[in-house]
């Protein structure tokens, strides 16, 4: 019987690990020497088209009010490539980030990215931090309903809902940073993602008209608001399973409203950093 050749001292191997290995290794490569790897040897080839996740941009762990970030706009030849590395894939994508400079007019590309992302299907996480850093406009996307969405973090985007939004059924987690939304799509989002459990939002803009965020919210255990002039009222209609709980202010402001509500009672954690307002309503109903 044939037996198989054993690699010499020193030789290849990797590349008779199991495929799942594999992957599990180009998981923690970036994606350009994930991709690389193809032309390492035959198993090898075209395997990071299976990678369950994918990620690009050099802002993940950057804040770009820190001071610190100094990158231009990503050219549009970087966008459609990253296009063409997502519509190469095969199997399912369930992670996505995409965390770069970009400017507004770069709108399309980045709408079409997303568009070909809910094409491919099974996005389950998705991370999207368009910093405009010395840009004077955001990139605007309208935001496709990813229907096995658990996790979407939203940052330094203009984000508009369309008029038949049927909402995220999965979503457990929703992070809104800088964000530019208008008040009925703030509530849209909000209330047709009944299985959130963690919502942070912080610096919204109102695209018209101040905001009113009202959060009726079954199984919301986690709540965290930064208020800025945009907000002119905040209210817990309804959180039953709320745990934690943190209202501030970001700037001066003359005037906001708080309701929190009976049906916040299982609260054990609960911080209202509101010093620098100059005016407040604030209505706490039988907290405890």
């Amino acid at each position: 019987m044939h037996q198989p050749q054993q690699p010499m001292e020193g030789g290849d191997r990797i590349s008779s690990l199991p495929e799942e290995i594999k992957i599990s290794i180009l998981c923690c490569l970036e994606v350009k020497d994930a991709i690389r790897t193809s032309t390492l040897a035959r198993s090898w080839c075209h395997l990071w088209t299976l990678l369950p996740s994918l990620r690009f941009g050099c802002l993940r762990d950057q804040d770009p009010l820190g001071g610190n970030l100094q990158e231009e706009p990503v050219s549009s030849s970087w966008i459609k490539r990253v296009y063409h590395v997502v519509s190469s894939r095969r199997g399912p994508l369930l992670d996505f980030d995409l965390c770069h400079v970009f400017s507004a007019e770069q709108s399309p590309l980045v709408q079409s990215l997303l568009d070909l992302l809910l094409q491919k299907g099974g996005v389950q996480r998705l991370f999207l931090f368009l910093c405009r850093h010395s840009e004077p406009d955001p990139v605007v996307i309208n935001l496709p309903s990813f229907h096995s969405l658990k996790v979407l973090k939203l940052w330094d985007c203009h984000v508009i809902l369309p008029t038949d939004f049927p909402g995220f059924n999965c979503l457990t987690t929703l992070n809104l940073k800088w964000v530019i939304i208008s008040n009925d799509d703030v509530h849209l989002l909000i209330h047709t993602s009944k299985n959130l459990t963690a919502f942070r939002g912080i610096n919204f803009v109102a695209s018209e008209g101040p905001l009113s965020v009202n959060i009726n919210l079954p199984l919301l255990r986690h709540l965290k608001f930064g208020i800025n002039e945009s907000v002119e009222k905040v209210s817990v209609v309804s959180a039953p399973c709320l745990e934690q709980a943190r209202i501030f202010s970001l700037e001066s402001m003359s005037w906001v409203t708080l309701e929190l509500v009976s049906s916040v009672s299982m609260v054990s954690s609960l911080d209202l950093d509101l010093g620098v307002f100059h005016s407040c309503i604030l209505s706490l109903c039988r907290l405890i």
